[in-house]
């Protein structure tokens, strides 16, 4: 098929530079290797060259190998395809299979594609006319051409379960929110016969696309060619085969209120065609419950939800939920295995342990014999010391491990057999005492003296503090760090950053001449980081009132504000102009950088900046560097300009006027401290791998926050805690920049 097949692979948000990427490539590789950049080929070229593709959407890196999906090429793509930017030059059996390719990466990376637009195009007074509909056709609608058909997978109905045990009922509806189902599997997924799965003859077609609708989930099937495909598809399109079924993994729902269940984690894995049950199981239940039936087979590990094609009708029918059996010998095999690595026994104890079917209370009692054995084995003051030296240490973590919990029970998950989960700040505190062999502290006094003076709750303390400040410093993500240059430095010292100027052009050698020594002239910018520090108090009021909260809010606020310093010191670089070494201010006419006239951001003033950019002269005066711009950095006040002059639209272009070359060119970068400075002025920036301009930097081995605890402070009823940053930044070439003061 000349649509390349769906592949996953990395994504990227770097701009895109087509021609670039194309050349990266190498020539006179196999069709696999041109598949891994290109969406489409052509049967009739030569699938050696590169010619023979088109749609490029995957970074080439410098050896020719293609890698990431950039999505500023999927989205341009797709909208080749919807006829922007002069359309796309291919059949329009093709599109489809073009869309999917490039659609799948996009929904990799996070974003929704723009929905595929079907042209029609006829005559009108002798010039041609495009009508553009909607790809998506109501459900039951057969495409015989594409071999393709909508159905509505599953209609959100409420169904009966069964327990194949106990023979109890109980109601059941599969959620349909983005956060309930995941449903990026599905596209690609199999279409079979049935359900059956054995071999690749029961695969009869592959599902192109799905969806959610007004609270049903929907599909796009595409039926293979096979010859023994053939009579379930003239079926289909008869309405003989009206029956799909999804099969589904359910990984949690949730009991309501009138006894029902929810499944708010559930994932489709296939698609079936399946005709009427015929098993009198299901004809004896449906009696009693028409919308419910029993279906088994020995190999299922799925459950099974059956819909109708048609959008009018929508009867449902389930499976027998062996997943959720196969699930509770899981859950316990994991629990033997825990417990197997608690006592520090190999993965060859366990892997027996759950081949042999015992339950976890018989685990347990086998896991003491076999250390009892191996104790007998081994040298006592050996095996004590070991032992205590992991106990330790496993208890702090695990103690570390339940808080982290508490804090953020999404980001940080705890196995099931940690003691300490749920357990009270305070009440960990006590347990830390008792451990250390002091015995219960009588009042909160002795309990706040005990556990953080003579026990292991302040290693839990300090633990819990650095975690939860580095998850904030690196959740604010600071916009610098997308545009400038990042470096450690091995001291407080000043450091220099030398630019070595170009290389001197080559002269012409007369025969017998003598070949001239060249030179090249350099510049040196020098900086050093700053410490920046703060200490803070645990108080014994945070430990004895339970107060995680606080605790979580204190250390969250120092990484925030650590970001933020980063931040706001590395715009100040660019707000306040500075002198560089050459006695200039960093934008200055003579360095071309500075536009002479303030204008607001339009294709006018953006084409101004970039050629002001591309023709900037290296440090011999001479050589052109042709840099293109990459980022575009605005204030809060301009973002809304900036996104509307660099963004793709979804839009067919009728005139030349209206066409914008900066759409998808420029990476929009948007930051509030450049408004303190000014709300107009804008600027413009290269890749800092093509040419660094600005440049921050960490002590070496301290990048971000840092953390420590106090021992023993004599005027804090409570543990205190250092944090401090190792920072520095410095304008280091002004020939990657350029600033419009704006309008």
């Amino acid at each position: 098929m000349p649509a390349i097949a769906v592949h996953h692979t990395d994504t990227s948000d770097s701009t895109w530079d087509a021609s670039a990427n194309e050349k990266r490539l190498r020539s006179g590789e196999s069709q696999s290797y041109y598949a891994r950049e290109y969406a489409w080929r052509d049967p009739k070229a030569d699938p050696s060259t590169k010619s023979a593709y088109k749609f490029p959407h995957h970074e080439v890196d410098g050896n020719g190998d293609p890698g990431a999906a950039n999505m500023t090429a999927c989205s341009t793509g797709i909208g080749a395809l919807n006829h922007a930017r002069g359309g796309a030059d291919i059949p329009d059996s093709d599109r489809q299979g073009v869309y999917l390719h490039l659609a799948a990466h996009l929904k990799d990376g996070g974003k929704e594609p723009p929905e595929l637009m079907q042209a029609s195009v006829r005559e009108t007074g002798g010039a041609e006319h495009v009508e553009l509909s909607s790809a998506l056709s109501p459900p039951a609608t057969v495409d015989a051409s594409a071999r393709t058909v909508n159905v509505v997978a599953y209609s959100g109905a409420t169904v009966m379960r069964i327990d194949p045990w106990t023979g109890e009922t109980s109601q059941l509806r599969l959620g349909l929110s983005d956060s309930e189902v995941r449903i990026g599997r599905l596209v690609g997924a199999p279409v079979l016969n049935a359900h059956s799965a054995e071999t690749v003859s029961d695969q009869i077609g592959v599902v192109e696309r799905a969806w959610t609708d007004s609270g049903k989930l929907l599909a796009t099937l595409r039926f293979s060619e096979r010859a023994d495909v053939e009579p379930i598809w003239q079926d289909i399109r008869s309405g003989i085969i009206r029956n799909v079924s999804i099969g589904a993994l359910i990984y949690k729902r949730d009991r309501q209120e009138d006894g029902s269940y929810v499944a708010t984690d559930w994932e489709p894995m296939e698609i079936s065609v399946v005709p009427v049950p015929a098993d009198p199981r299901a004809t004896v239940l449906s009696q009693v419950v028409p919308q419910a039936r029993v279906e088994t087979r020995n190999s299922i590990e799925e459950e099974v939800m059956d819909e109708k094609i048609t959008a009018g009708i929508n009867e449902t029918r389930e499976t027998v939920d062996i997943a959720a059996l196969r699930a509770q010998v899981a859950a316990e095999q994991q629990k033997i295995r825990a417990a197997v690595r608690g006592a520090g026994l190999d993965e060859k104890f366990a892997d027996e342990l759950c081949a042999s079917g015992v339950s976890i209370d018989e685990a347990r009692a086998r896991i003491f014999d076999e250390l009892a054995s191996r104790y007998e084995k081994t040298p006592t003051r050996s095996q004590v010391a070991t032992v205590e030296f992991d106990e330790v240490d496993k208890r702090v973590g695990a103690m570390t491990a339940a808080l982290m919990h508490q804090i953020s029970p999404q980001r940080y998950q705890v196995d099931g057999q940690n003691e300490w989960r749920g357990m009270r700040l305070s009440r960990m505190a006590d347990e830390c005492v008792r451990l250390a062999g002091r015995g219960r502290p009588a009042t909160p006094n002795e309990l706040v003296k005990f556990a953080l003076s003579t026990s292991d709750f302040p290693l839990v303390l300090a633990n819990v503090a650095g975690k939860t400040l580095l998850d904030a410093y690196q959740y604010a993500a600071p916009s610098y760090r997308r545009w400038a240059k990042q470096s450690t430095v091995p001291d407080f010292k000043p450091v220099s950053r030398l630019r070595i100027g170009e290389f001197p052009p080559f002269t012409k050698l007369a025969e017998g001449g003598t070949i001239t020594v060249g030179s090249t002239t350099e510049t040196r910018e020098q900086y050093a980081i700053a410490t920046y520090a703060k200490r803070l108090d645990i108080t014994r009021e945070m430990i004895v009132n339970d107060d995680l909260g606080a605790i979580q809010q204190l250390f969250a606020g120092v990484g925030v504000q650590a970001a933020v310093l980063e931040n706001t010191t590395v715009y100040t670089v660019l707000t306040s102009n500075p002198n560089m070494s050459d006695g200039v201010a960093l934008f200055h006419a003579n360095h071309g950088n500075l536009a002479g006239t303030g204008g607001a951001i339009s294709i006018a003033t953006l084409d101004a900046g970039s050629a002001a950019m591309m023709t900037q002269r290296g440090l011999d005066g001479v050589t052109p560097l042709n840099i293109p711009p990459r980022f575009l950095i605005v204030p809060v006040a301009k973002r809304v300009t900036a996104i509307q002059y660099t963004n793709v639209p979804n839009i067919v272009v009728t005139k030349q006027s209206d066409f914008n070359p900066f759409a998808g060119q420029l990476e929009v970068v948007i930051d509030a401290n450049l408004d303190t400075a000014s709300t107009t002025a804008w600027y413009l920036a290269a890749d800092p791998m093509a040419i660094p301009t600005v440049e921050y930097a960490y002590l070496e081995g301290a990048q971000g926050p840092q953390v420590e605890r106090v021992e023993n402070p004599d005027d804090t009823l409570g543990m205190r805690i250092k944090a401090w940053l190792d920072f520095g930044t410095k304008a280091i070439d002004w020939r990657g920049l350029y600033k419009n003061p704006g309008a």
